[in-house]
């Protein structure tokens, strides 16, 4: 029923839960934990980065991805998918929520893309990073 649509995601968490801890006895929690990630940051002016576009646009053009007045987590969004292979995860830390147009590379390593960042006033820094992470347990 659509009044139980926000409670979807507890309930299937609930039933799972029930139906490997019978069989397997094992629960899964979600925990913060402190792990090694790349964090997106501001490092600098992002004027560059700030759409003054009047029309919305994404398209490609050599090897490049061109985003014009797109929402900052569109970006943010694309980046995860293109680095997915990646050992660490990416966490956005850079508190962004306005409308954003970059132009960035969709197939070079990590250092030659953050050097493309870095025209924009941002960069991808390694540190530790509070994420929320799955954590299996064995029950009794």
């Amino acid at each position: 029923p659509y009044l139980m649509k926000k409670r979807a995601p507890d309930i299937m968490w609930e039933d799972l839960n029930r139906f490997f801890g019978g069989i397997y006895k094992i629960k899964g929690v979600i925990e913060k934990k402190d792990i090694q990630c790349l964090a997106l940051k501001k490092i600098g002016k992002i004027d560059n980065l700030l759409s003054t576009s009047s029309t919305s646009e994404i398209s490609s053009k050599d090897s490049m991805l061109i985003y014009k007045k797109q929402p900052f987590s569109h970006f943010y969004n694309a980046v995860i998918s293109i680095y997915r292979n990646e050992n660490l995860p990416i966490v956005d830390k850079t508190g962004i929520t306005s409308d954003i147009s970059i132009t960035f590379p969709s197939n070079v390593d990590i250092s030659k893309f953050n050097e493309c960042l870095r025209k924009y006033g941002l960069g991808l820094i390694k540190e530790t990073c509070k994420v929320n992470m799955l954590v299996i347990e064995q029950t009794k």
